[in-house]
């Protein structure tokens, strides 16, 4: 029997690592932890391609980040399109840690690393194909595609269902607002009254 999950075929069910006797019908009220069971199937990354949908021989983010310059334009895209309507971040400190980041990309943590690819996802998101070409030189779709597979990328190196840190948590919940299939315009806020 062929299983697909998460795009990865196995020849059998993770639940029948487990056994028989071992199946919660039979012994109703015992608690089982069936991880052992979806260990060979997920590895460390348990479960998180299921949340997220990456396949999970890309475990390694292989893209690179814009030039400064560029991620410059793209956190105030970000400031003056996203953060109005979602206000998860604190700017002033986001924004150091993000001139930190693009003057030493070495070091650079996992988690500001998922972070600043779901801030780029989002940015790119709130604009327009027009604004996207004027502003950034490229195709929204296409960066779109790149900064959101990156963000979930990292997400997954950072271990998305044990998060440690608030800031994996930022940059998961901004990486589904970059999901979004709102149209751009309502990101941005009317601050005109």
């Amino acid at each position: 029997m062929l299983i697909y999950y998460s795009n990865q075929q196995f020849e059998q069910d993770p639940r029948d690592v487990v056994g028989e006797e071992s199946s919660p019908g039979m012994n109703a009220g015992v608690d089982y932890d069936l991880s052992a069971a979806y260990q060979p199937f997920f590895g460390r990354h348990m479960g998180s391609s299921l949340i997220l949908g990456v396949p999970l021989q890309q475990s390694t983010t292989s893209f690179h980040h814009p030039p400064p310059a560029t991620v410059m334009k793209l956190w105030t895209i970000f400031l003056e399109n996203v953060n109005p309507v979602t206000k998860l971040l604190h700017t002033p400190s986001t924004h150091q840690k993000l001139l930190d980041a693009t003057s030493s990309p070495e070091s650079i943590s996992r988690g500001m690393e998922a972070l600043m690819f779901s801030i780029y996802a989002c940015a790119i998101a709130s604009l327009t194909e027009k604004e996207c070409r004027k502003q950034l030189g490229d195709a929204r779709d296409a960066l779109l595609l790149k900064y959101q597979s990156a963000s979930q990328l990292a997400l997954l190196a950072c271990g998305i269902l044990k998060p440690s840190e608030i800031i994996v948590l930022q940059a998961f919940v901004l990486m589904l607002v970059s999901l979004s299939k709102v149209p751009c315009e309502s990101f941005k806020v009317n601050l005109v009254t």
